[in-house]
């Protein structure tokens, strides 16, 4: 306004005077002032405007100023709080007794003094992830009541300030909790009490993860000056609580080392182990327990006063060795011997271990008498030693069949060591002969503490199957459990198999009584047809009746060969003994065999030089060796290998064959055949030797070669053995005693021509009707004339009537109520001179000892069943 009046007053005047002076007109100077004042209103407008907009804009900045000053001023307040909250940290962590204390305190002071709504602080547990609160001040009553925080990062509740400050170690701050999403989860809490920001600086303290929470009104209360001291307050609360730890840590160790000494100098003087203190540089004891005074038996005043020299059987410079080596740490166990006061030695065990008492250094010794001990592991040793060299497999398991110790003889009869087996169980010797009720009632029968013995078959590491004895004693702990087994082996194979050869031996001897006994009877049988076909032949001439009855006639003596086979195997026969080599029965039977047997068999000759003679009938010897070939040869139906051969052995004792039979000490022939075909298995061999027995299809075989080969090897006096191997081959020996330059005598009759009876009576004794009808009808045919008995019985009355009348005796000697040979017995006494012909469908049977008695009676056998020829031969014989 003062602008616009002296402009318009500048105006107006200076405009007037120039209209005055120089007489201007009055519309153009009206002009000119109207002009001129609407310029001057117009600026002074402007200059109004201008003035106006400056005036507002320095009260801004004055406001401005005053803002920040304000500002400035409340930081400066709140950071001379937090520098106040940081001094009463430090001296309360200098004053602070425990951990609760101190961080009572703090967040005391952060609430009072900084301006703070509320502070908590919390440790992670890293069990369960969970942050659980720990102390807490301020203006939030129930705040932490339902509070749920987290460290784990897949939780809602571990990704909020808290969680994140912790697992991340650093400081989080949030500027304004009600718009911060990872506040989410608390958002109700936080609205009910009024918070609008935080910050949450981690703490680590001896490795626990903790964190102190601070809330305050205000929203960006925490600028980053602010978060720089709350982080250097996080620190000394650290700082403060390692010391508060380490103080208690300090005190808990003064506390059991006062307690430790305490406890140690107690366990010194009531322990019932001697100890002793004893002065390394010099040896001296410097102090004894009253245990190691009863031990000792000095005095302990006396004692004190020795060294350990004076109680060590060892010398000085050893001593002073060993105990620099317990001052050095290279050695802290000991074993001495010690002398007592009454002169005792004693075996002790010393644990030495350098201690510091006061300024001295000493060696803590504890003393343990092992006497009893050493004796006992001496004693140990000894049947430690004594279970090694046992001659029984021993193995010793855990309760639960676990193998732990093994002997030598376990390893010797199994193949199995210690290493192959140990944490294994007895399961590896399986062989699959026995079932799992066989192991079952095992288990249950040393599972109840009871002891188990009995045989099985095992199987060793190669394989092989075997016979054991096995006895397993529980061995119990004094409460009655079960924590060891202890099994005894025993390798029984050859006891098996002994056994199995008796048993076999005594079935087939079984056997070969029935077979003899039917044979007898088959015999008494077939005689009669033998001898009636010679008298038919006489009657039927014609050639077809000739025919018929010649095959009749092959069919009896076909019947009394198997009969003949039969016997051989139950009880052997003689037959034509002489003295033979082997190397020519050995290469006739290869002869015969290469003509009949396949070309696909290859049979060779394995014949030691300058064989043995031997004793035998070639013809049943013959018979041998091709039973053995034939049955070679069924074994290799695709060719192979068949070889004879024969060497010398000597027998230093008797021997048990695996046939049964029993060979005594000597020289003998080994005869053997061996082939290489498919073996036999072990259920044949069971039943290989018995009569009757084949693997054959029924019709292909009798059963009676194998049977037959023993019968005459048995009446050789010689043994049989047979090894197998399935998919290898099988040999089969036969021991045959060699020949002393003694031969049996023959005592069977030959067959003569036939001639005239002239009437002369001959007593026919047997107990069969048609062999008495048919051998008297021969008799009168040629001659004689009979007189026929049933039975010795009638026999002897007949022959007591009339003891002269008869030319000739023909007697069976097996008949009911008096026997053949007694009946010859009391004939021969009457008549010593008197012919008797023994007649028997026994073959062996003069072989029992009653051959010496005909021996000597001068007698003739004739054997079951014969022809008239045979009969008519006889007579001619003892009738001469």
């Amino acid at each position: 306004m003062k602008y616009a009046a002296v402009a318009l007053v500048w105006i107006v005047g200076s405009d007037l005077v120039v209209f005055w002076l120089y007489d201007g007109g009055r519309v153009e100077a009206g002009w000119n002032i109207a002009k001129g004042t609407f310029f001057v209103m117009v600026t002074a407008a402007i200059l109004y405007g201008l003035a106006r907009r400056m005036q507002t804009r320095i009260r801004r900045v004055e406001e401005a100023r005053r803002d920040e000053l304000l500002k400035t001023t409340q930081h400066m307040e709140r950071v001379r709080d937090l520098y106040a909250v940081l001094v009463r940290a430090n001296k309360a962590t200098l004053s602070a007794t425990d951990e609760a204390t101190l961080c009572g305190e703090i967040s005391t002071a952060l609430v009072s003094l900084a301006g703070l709504r509320f502070v908590w602080f919390a440790w992670a547990d890293e069990a369960t992830l969970r942050v659980n609160p720990d102390v807490w001040s301020g203006d939030a009553p129930g705040y932490l009541d339902n509070f749920v925080c987290s460290i784990d990062p897949a939780d809602e509740h571990g990704c909020g300030p808290t969680g994140r400050a912790i697992r991340e170690a650093r400081i989080v701050v949030s500027g304004d909790m009600l718009t911060d999403h990872s506040v989410l989860p608390w958002r109700a809490l936080v609205e009910k009490y009024g918070f609008r920001s935080c910050a949450c600086v981690p703490i680590r303290v001896s490795g626990r993860r903790g964190s102190i929470s601070a809330y305050a009104g205000q929203p960006n209360f925490f600028d980053p000056e602010i978060t720089e001291l709350m982080g250097r307050l996080a620190a000394d609360l650290e700082h403060g609580l390692k010391l508060i730890a380490d103080r208690d840590e300090r005190a808990r160790l003064n506390t059991r080392l006062r307690e430790s000494e305490e406890r140690h100098r107690a366990l010194f003087e009531n322990d019932h182990v001697a100890m002793l203190l004893v002065d390394p540089t010099v040896g001296r004891i410097c102090d004894a327990n009253p245990a190691a005074v009863r031990f000792y038996g000095w005095p302990k005043g006396e004692l004190l006063r020795k060294s350990i020299s004076d109680i060590n059987l060892l010398s000085k410079a050893e001593v002073a060795e060993n105990m620099h080596r317990a001052v050095s740490g290279e050695r802290r166990r000991f074993l001495f011997r010690h002398r007592l006061a009454d002169g005792n030695i004693r075996d002790v065990e010393v644990f030495s271990v350098p201690v510091r008492l006061g300024d001295r250094d000493l060696l803590y010794s504890i003393i343990h008498d092992i006497s009893e001990e050493c004796r006992v592991t001496a004693r140990l040793r000894l049947m430690q030693t004594a279970m090694e060299a046992a001659p029984s497999g021993m193995v010793i398991s855990d309760a639960l069949g676990r193998i732990e110790w093994v002997n030598a003889a376990f390893t010797t009869m199994t193949g199995y060591t210690l290493e192959n087996v140990a944490g294994r169980t007895h399961s590896i010797l399986k062989s699959g002969r026995q079932g799992p009720a066989f192991y079952d009632s095992l288990w249950n029968t040393i599972s109840r503490g009871r002891v188990w013995s009995g045989d099985l078959q095992n199987q060793r590491h190669d394989g092989a199957i075997y016979w054991e004895h096995m006895v397993i004693s529980p061995v119990m702990t004094p409460s009655g459990a079960i924590e060891h087994y202890v099994a005894i082996k025993q390798d029984i194979s050859s006891q098996k198999e002994m056994e199995l050869q008796v048993a076999r031996s005594q079935r087939l001897e079984s056997i070969g009584l029935l077979a003899g006994g039917i044979a007898h009877d088959l015999n008494n049988v077939l005689a009669p047809i033998l001898m009636a076909m010679d008298l038919f032949k006489l009657r039927y001439t014609e050639p077809a009746d000739q025919a018929r009855l010649e095959m009749v006639r092959k069919s009896a003596e076909r019947g009394a060969g198997i009969v003949r086979q039969v016997l051989t195997f139950a009880r052997g026969v003689d037959g034509e003994r002489m003295t033979l080599q082997p190397q020519h029965l050995i290469k006739e039977v290869r002869n015969l065999l290469q003509e009949t047997l396949p070309r696909s068999i290859d049979i060779v000759l394995d014949l030691e030089a300058d064989l043995p003679a031997i004793i035998g009938d070639p013809t049943q010897l013959h018979q041998v060796l091709v039973n053995l070939g034939v049955n070679a040869r069924d074994a290799m139906p695709h060719g192979g290998v068949l070889t004879f051969g024969a060497k010398r052995e000597c027998l230093a004792g008797p021997r048990v064959t695996q046939s049964g039979l029993t060979v005594p000490a000597g020289n003998y022939l080994n005869l053997f055949v061996r082939d290489t075909g498919s073996g036999i298995s072990p259920e044949v061999m069971e039943h290989i030797l018995e009569p009757f027995f084949t693997t054959k299809a029924r019709g292909e075989g009798t059963g009676l070669g194998l049977s037959t080969v023993l019968g005459i090897v048995r009446g050789h006096g010689g043994g049989l053995d047979i090894s197998t191997t399935l998919g290898k081959g099988t040999e089969f020996r036969v021991l045959l005693p060699v020949a002393t330059g003694q031969e049996n005598p023959r005592l069977f009759a030959d067959a003569a021509a036939p001639f005239e009876g002239a009437g002369r009576v001959i007593l026919v004794v047997d107990d069969e009707e048609p062999v008495l009808a048919v051998t008297g009808l021969a008799l009168e045919l040629n001659g004689f004339v009979h007189v026929d008995a049933m039975d010795g019985q009638i026999a002897l009355e007949h022959f007591d009537r009339d003891p002269d009348r008869f030319a000739a005796v023909i007697l069976d000697r097996v008949m009911p109520r008096i026997g053949g040979d007694e009946v010859a017995i009391r004939i021969k006494a009457i008549r010593p001179n008197l012919p008797i012909i023994l007649t028997s469908g026994m073959l062996s049977e003069d072989r029992t000892g009653a051959g010496d008695a005909y021996r000597k009676l001068g007698d003739l056998v004739l054997h079951k069943p014969f022809s008239q020829g045979d009969l008519l031969g006889a007579l001619s014989r003892v009738l001469k």
